[in-house]
């Protein structure tokens, strides 16, 4: 699972801050924060969420 709004940026557990990833994709959209230093800002989701 991954977390739209970090937990560290107050974000929820809630199914709406919610997005089912795989686990290397998951890795990738963090290791895509960590080389931006964009700790301070809400990443945007690369994945489209199933309704």
């Amino acid at each position: 699972m991954h977390h739209l709004t970090y937990r560290s940026l107050g974000g929820s557990h809630r199914l709406s801050n919610l997005e089912v990833v795989h686990t290397l994709c998951h890795q990738q959209l963090h290791a895509g924060d960590r080389k931006k230093n964009t700790k301070s800002e809400r990443p945007e989701a690369r994945l489209s969420r199933v309704r």
